[in-house]
């Protein structure tokens, strides 16, 4: 068989196991914490304000998100189901993606594969939630940052590193402490390079 044949076989088998289990769950149980995200974004679509007439313990970028959904789709929570099996299929590709930078097709693949049963395996997990959201920042920071050190001394590069603090940014407003130690952990990395 065809190496190219090979790792076309491998990324499809992958990618449709994800894709099918995700499929499978969607819209198949209902978790304590589901609603949590609409409710608030139902008050922002309300004309309330964050902190001003409701209390939120995190930053507003997922609210502000869901009531862009909401605008579109209504309270519709199959229709928030949806958005999540595709959010979370973008997280998984974008891990892949990450990995891409140091490994193998097939070897980065397989690791989103285990890494999304890993997601999978918590009793709490959502694929709408702001955790994917979260994955989905902070891979694109960690692709856009990797492709900002291999592509150094270019415009290419100046480009990605834009992208990546970019990224960045966004991440202190969907989750400040992941924010926060995503940071932190790149200007030690930066430095050492």
């Amino acid at each position: 068989m065809n190496s190219s044949i090979e790792e076309k076989f491998i990324l499809t088998f992958c990618f449709s196991i994800v894709l099918i289990l995700h499929l499978l769950i969607f819209n198949h149980y209902f978790s304590l914490q589901e609603g949590w995200w609409e409710t608030y974004a139902y008050l922002v679509n309300k004309g309330e304000v964050i902190n001003k007439d409701f209390y939120l313990a995190w930053t507003p970028l997922f609210v502000y998100i869901n009531a862009f959904y909401q605008k579109i789709f209504g309270i519709n929570f199959f229709a928030f189901a949806c958005i999540g099996v595709v959010a979370a299929m973008i997280q998984v590709i974008l891990l892949y993606l990450v990995l891409r930078e140091f490994f193998s097709k097939p070897a980065s693949a397989i690791g989103a594969t285990f890494a999304s049963f890993l997601w999978f395996s918590m009793e709490t997990y959502i694929p709408k939630d702001y955790h994917t959201y979260v994955f989905i920042i902070e891979f694109s920071t960690l692709l856009f940052l990797v492709k900002s050190i291999k592509n150094e001394n270019s415009k290419k590069g100046t480009i990605y590193q834009i992208l990546g603090i970019l990224f960045l940014v966004l991440l202190f407003f969907i989750k400040q402490n992941v924010g926060l130690v995503l940071f932190a952990s790149l200007f030690v990395s930066y430095a050492f390079i």
